[in-house]
């Protein structure tokens, strides 16, 4: 008796771990970031996106990014959001609603948002969304405003010819 009562949690434990989907995992971005980003994606194409909470193209882009990743493309996809750090609970929700929750993910670390961006981009001013696209050489071009499907397709087709 002692051993199925101990059997039965157990396997009602694991059973509600399978169930529930992983929660997302931001990394801390701070003014070094950029530079562990870059090198970690050396010789490879990516794309980084900035997107924030009060965003609502952003959201829009997370669910092109989800649809993108059903549909079976790859690419390397990193997210940074420029909320502040104590939003990370609600920002990896997001992520795991839109199934991004394996995603390359940052999340400011610091209340000196202005330096942070700087250290992104000098010439950016904190307008949302905010992307770059990263050839395998790393020379990148910069979009403000939503992405959209034919812009992500052109880069894809780019980057594998």
């Amino acid at each position: 008796m002692i051993g199925k009562s101990i059997l039965y949690p157990g396997i009602l434990t694991l059973l509600l771990m399978l169930a529930v989907p992983a929660a997302a995992e931001q990394q801390a971005f701070s003014e070094d970031s950029i530079a562990v980003i870059e090198n970690h994606y050396k010789n490879e194409p990516f794309l980084l996106v900035m997107w924030s909470i009060e965003c609502p193209p952003c959201r829009e882009e997370l669910a092109l990014f989800s649809q993108l990743k059903r549909m079976g493309e790859n690419f390397n996809l990193v997210l940074i959001s420029t909320d502040h750090f104590s939003q990370q609970d609600t920002l990896n929700a997001i992520l795991v609603e839109f199934g991004l929750e394996g995603v390359d993910s940052w999340i400011f670390a610091s209340d000196s948002i202005e330096k942070l961006r700087y250290h992104i981009d000098p010439e950016w001013f904190g307008e949302m969304p905010r992307s770059y696209f990263y050839d395998t050489s790393h020379h990148r071009i910069a979009v403000s405003g939503k992405l959209t499907h034919q812009t992500i397709n052109a880069w894809l087709k780019d980057k594998n010819t």
